[in-house]
């Protein structure tokens, strides 16, 4: 991982006017920021890493919500059905939906549309509603991942 974050003290070079002590004691200083900077940025890594894991459980309750709501007459929709994750560049991104590439075909509409019948718990706005359900659950789940994987 790169973490970018840079830290300093002080002037960038200790020039010869500079007395020895002083250029010491700058010097130890740096060295002591150095290793605060070292423990730092793994630390930043290390909650990078877990970023995945974080956010996916974060979410699986309410991807489960949504297997529920979600209406089932063959099962091809609610199948349909993914939680996943990819990072690039240092950055998660989660993605929960049903039938990606658009398959099966009447997926928007089953979601959208209020008219169909719908046998409870299952209904329309079935991802929707989960999400709109489960979002302070979400945020409340994201905030105590990220707390425990920090060690606070």
């Amino acid at each position: 991982m790169v973490t970018r974050f840079k830290g300093a003290v002080g002037r960038s070079r200790i020039g010869s006017s500079v007395d020895s002590s002083q250029a010491g004691f700058t010097r130890s200083v740096r060295e002591q920021i150095n290793v605060v900077i070292d423990k730092y940025r793994e630390w930043v890594d290390h909650m990078v890493g877990v970023s995945p894991e974080v956010l996916m459980g974060a979410l699986q309750p309410t991807f489960e919500l949504s297997q529920v709501y979600v209406p089932v007459q063959e099962g091809n929709l609610k199948d349909s059905g993914y939680l996943e994750y990819a990072t690039s560049r240092g950055y998660t991104q989660v993605e929960i939906g049903y039938a990606r590439g658009g398959q099966p075909d009447y997926a928007v509409y089953v979601h959208e549309h209020p008219e169909m019948f719908h046998e409870p718990p299952t209904r329309y706005k079935f991802l929707e509603a989960a999400l709109e359900e489960d979002i302070d659950n979400v945020q409340a789940r994201i905030i105590g991942g990220y707390k425990e994987a920090s060690g606070v």
